[in-house]
């Protein structure tokens, strides 16, 4: 399977779990992969091989590397407690009233 060895052997995808289905009229993608980057890349390399197949991607970016971070403050993160250096701004970033 093409597909499958190319993607098998590209160094950016070599940590993820990717499974390839070819029929006659599609490739399709499924698994799980690090970072959004790394899906288009592997949906570049199954669209290189697809000629006049469609690409159906099926790939899930792993919940702890969707290169979203917590902003300071947030208060559904406990371990991300809001900064306390200024005492001029509240925990939601906004600034006080004025007097």
């Amino acid at each position: 399977m093409q597909v499958q060895n190319a993607l098998q052997k590209e160094p950016t995808l070599s940590n993820d779990n990717i499974t390839v289905s070819v029929t006659d009229n599609t490739i399709e993608l499924n698994g799980t992969v690090a970072t959004a980057k790394e899906k288009k890349t592997a949906t570049r390399i199954a669209q290189s091989y697809a000629g006049n197949r469609t690409v159906k991607e099926h790939l899930t970016v792993s919940a702890n590397n969707q290169g979203t971070t917590n902003p300071p403050g947030n208060m559904n993160n406990p371990s991300n407690p809001p900064d306390t250096t200024n005492p001029n701004q509240s925990p939601s970033g906004a600034k006080p009233p004025r007097r």
